[in-house]
């Protein structure tokens, strides 16, 4: 009895996607005086909690990289974007001056 209200328990936790608390609950029956099917069982169940807790981190991990490439790409199209007008700026800072030398008021000095 001890057994399958830990396997019930086990089940419910990791359709609820609670899959440390559903290892737990499993690892109960490796515990129990349980009939070693029973045992059996729960180590299966256990290793496909783990497993299957195991794809969703790697998808989470998978989806915040593809995030984080996104997010880069964004930022150097803004800072190439950034940098080219600072670059005519610096152009147009440095070149002012000599214009205005070159067609000053007093006819050019040059």
């Amino acid at each position: 009895m001890q057994a399958d209200t830990a396997a019930l328990q086990g089940e419910i936790l990791e359709r609820k996607g609670q899959a440390e608390s559903a290892i737990q609950a499993y690892e109960r029956n490796l515990d129990t005086d349980a009939p070693p099917g029973r045992r059996q069982q729960a180590l299966q169940a256990g290793a496909t909690a783990l497993a299957q807790a195991r794809a969703r981190a790697q998808e989470q991990v998978s989806q915040a990289r593809n995030a984080i490439e996104q997010d880069k790409a964004a930022a150097q199209t803004v800072l190439q974007a950034k940098a080219g007008e600072l670059a005519a700026e610096i152009v147009r800072t440095v070149l002012q001056p000599v214009a205005t030398v070159v067609s000053g008021p007093a006819g050019g000095i040059l």
